[in-house]
């Protein structure tokens, strides 16, 4: 695939966050689809993994520019290309997950936050989003895509206990020490480390074990 998006802005973000107990590390996660003018999308592999693996991988596929114009269209009679972001939530529901549509439109951007988005929802404007926001997931179902190799990997990272299963954290120039908020990884080897640990996996430097959050960031994303 072409490499050119690393340097363009997604006309189009969807991210769900699951909204739980937070223990560190933490790092909220990555968006789940991520499409461009060009018809270029990434989106989260949906493969069951055993064991679970620390960062979620994403695949890359393309679709027809012009469906991504007609989708902006679609975003437009929805409602969508409004600054008005405010959505009732839900209530009586118990750590909902949080919907998050960010639409870029020639530099004009856009951001919907709901929580806990059903079929149930009776609420127009929710409803609305929600129903965008599956049409647009859908156009990935069966689409023709092929891993996609990251450039950037963040992590957050906590101290724990000494584990035998660390490994030796192979980036001199990032302090896992100092990584308790959000930090850029972009050594090719680390990514390439981080990209094969599994969710259990331990890291060690200066003989300190820690524990990592990763994800995988698209390029031009909001992550």
């Amino acid at each position: 695939m072409r490499e050119h998006i690393e340097q363009v802005a997604p006309v189009m973000q969807i991210t769900v966050q699951g909204m739980f107990p937070i223990v560190p590390p933490f790092l909220p996660n990555g968006p789940s689809l991520v499409l461009y003018a060009d018809g270029e999308v990434l989106f989260t592999d949906r493969s069951t993994f055993d064991p679970e693996p620390l960062v979620r991988p994403y695949r890359i596929g393309h679709i027809d520019p012009a469906r991504v114009a007609l989708e902006v269209a679609r975003a437009d009679s929805a409602g969508l290309l409004s600054a008005d972001d405010a959505y009732v939530s839900p209530v009586g529901v118990s750590d909902p997950p949080r919907t998050t549509l960010v639409l870029d439109i020639a530099g004009v951007v856009f951001t919907h936050i709901a929580d806990g988005l059903t079929e149930t929802d009776h609420d127009a404007r929710r409803s609305a989003l929600r129903l965008f926001v599956d049409h647009v997931v859908a156009l990935t179902i069966g689409l023709d895509s092929e891993p996609y190799e990251p450039v950037r990997i963040d992590v957050v990272a906590a101290a724990v206990d000494a584990t035998a299963s660390a490994v030796d954290w192979p980036d001199s120039t990032i302090d896992l020490a100092d990584a308790d908020s959000r930090t850029a990884i972009y050594d090719p080897a680390a990514i390439n480390v981080l990209t094969s640990a599994s969710r259990g996996t331990g890291f060690r430097q200066a003989s300190v074990s820690y524990r990592l959050a990763a994800h995988v960031v698209a390029p031009g994303s909001r992550a």
